[in-house]
């Protein structure tokens, strides 16, 4: 249940099944209601904006039959999670198969609701599934991820994520330019794709890479020195034909 629901139940002394799915029935097919102990009713009602959560409270929901048979009961455990809404991802490669430990930040606003309290942020990391749950949102976000799997890019940006509790929709937002979230109408995916690595300082690979540098450089100087030299002749062709004739006359012996 969320903080809201735990702290609405004040002065209760039963949960229903939409916070536990705990029931029994009995012989004659009708259901007692349950009675949980004030302390455990306590410690759920009790939970505080302050507390870290998720916190978890063991209950013990207790039957009192009609006839002369011992009560029965069935363990369970709450748990209590923020307010706001849940938004769920799944991590991929560009294969579209699952990348598990890469790891987000999230940033809250800041009080005065212009920048991100960047001191406030919380880290999430995907699962064996790709699988990365934010929990308990409602306003604005700052989404980041900070660590991926060697030879994978990071994104070039962030996301903005905002949350309206109210219809429980989310909008999206970029700084910079991350890859988008895609959504298929029923799981939304976010792919990590491999980055451009050069080669290795000091290798063979850094080796090829600096022959056919230089290589291209001195064909290029040759093909320039060979233009010079024709251009030359060229000219010089030119300034001979543009001379005028001269015409000597030979005397008769």
């Amino acid at each position: 249940m969320r903080l809201s629901q735990a702290q609405a139940l004040s002065g209760q002394t039963e949960l229903d099944g939409n916070y536990t799915h705990a029931i029994a029935i009995k012989a004659d097919g009708t259901t007692p209601v349950p009675v949980i102990s004030s302390t455990a009713l306590a410690q759920i009602t009790g939970t505080t904006n302050a507390e870290t959560l998720p916190k978890d409270v063991p209950v013990t929901y207790s039957y009192a039959p009609d006839d002369e048979s011992e009560p029965a009961e069935i363990n369970v455990t709450v748990r209590i999670l923020e307010n706001g809404i849940d938004f769920i991802f799944y991590k991929v490669n560009e294969k579209q198969e699952p990348l598990a430990g890469v790891e987000f930040v999230m940033y809250p606003r800041d009080a005065a609701g212009t920048g991100w309290d960047m001191d406030s942020g919380v880290t999430f990391v995907s699962a064996v599934d790709g699988k990365v749950t934010l929990v308990g949102l409602s306003g604005e976000y700052l989404l980041t991820e900070t660590k991926t799997h060697a030879g994978y890019a990071l994104p070039t940006g962030e996301w903005i994520l905002t949350v309206d509790e109210a219809d429980g929709s989310i909008a999206f937002s970029v700084t910079g330019s991350p890859m988008a979230f895609a959504f298929d109408g029923a799981t939304y995916t976010l792919t990590n794709y491999k980055e451009f690595l050069m080669p290795i300082a000091g290798g063979i690979g850094m080796l090829l890479f600096t022959v056919g540098g230089i290589t291209l450089i001195g064909l290029a100087m040759i093909l320039k020195i060979s233009f010079v030299k024709r251009n030359r002749r060229r000219e010089k062709i030119i300034r001979r034909m543009s001379k005028p004739l001269t015409y000597h006359r030979f005397k008769r012996l």
